[in-house]
């Protein structure tokens, strides 16, 4: 029985606007608009000065009422900086792993359920800047996908194109959500750059596909992304 589930992938910026506002309140409402079963998240502080010290995992999933599971890439400002997952049901780390970088990044992967029990694997990840450390990354990525027993998807900022070297190594293995299309979803209020994606591993399971950008301009300075699978 092929089950229906969406799912977003966005940078929040830490909840930064382009209006320089810092705004949870706001950026938990974008989520929660799209009604996603899980929702990757990128650039998210947990402790940090710069977002008053709080644990920005934990209050998104407070205001948009899912299980959060947080990623630490560095330490930051008296806390510490990452990714994290947002489930609407419950769920369990099964990946953290560190990136190389200048500016360590990381993959984390959850599994839970579908609303009927059916389990499946989603990881988040944020990709460095510099294009050989991206390579290495994808690399990294593919290993750890191709090793999951359960259907799987990844989403994240992966800081490349569909074009890149890189993009096509993870498409070589995985099965991108977007195909042959270029989806730009940065700067928000004029996106230039296609650099926000999801990839299936095990893509015999996922069907009628669909991904989009959400007109989303002010809450970061990314566009969020939303897919809608079917699992079978």
């Amino acid at each position: 029985m092929e089950q229906s589930l969406r799912f977003l992938s966005y940078n929040i910026c830490h909840g930064n606007g382009m209006d320089q506002k810092i705004d949870l309140v706001r950026t938990a409402a974008v989520i929660s608009r799209q009604k996603a079963d899980c929702v990757a998240l990128q650039e998210l502080d947990n402790g940090a000065a710069r977002s008053k010290a709080v644990d920005q995992t934990a209050e998104l999933a407070r205001l948009t009422g899912m299980f959060g599971f947080f990623g630490k890439a560095i330490d930051l400002q008296g806390g510490s900086y990452g990714i994290a997952i947002l489930t609407s049901n419950p769920g369990k780390i099964i990946l953290h792993r560190q990136l190389p970088g200048y500016e360590m990044r990381t993959i984390i992967g959850v599994e839970t359920t579908t609303a009927n029990g059916t389990p499946f694997r989603i990881y988040c990840t944020h990709f460095p800047l510099e294009r050989d450390l991206r390579i290495l990354s994808a690399g990294i990525l593919c290993e750890e996908l191709l090793k999951s027993p359960l259907p799987s998807i990844v989403l994240g900022d992966f800081n490349c194109s569909p074009l890149s070297y890189e993009w096509k190594l993870m498409a070589n293995h995985l099965k991108a959500a977007n195909g042959r299309e270029i989806l730009y979803t940065c700067p928000s209020d004029n996106p230039t750059k296609p650099i926000d994606h999801g990839f299936f591993h095990q893509a015999e399971h996922w069907k009628n596909v669909d991904i989009s950008v959400i007109d989303e301009r002010v809450a970061s300075d990314h566009r969020p992304i939303l897919i809608k699978a079917s699992l079978a």
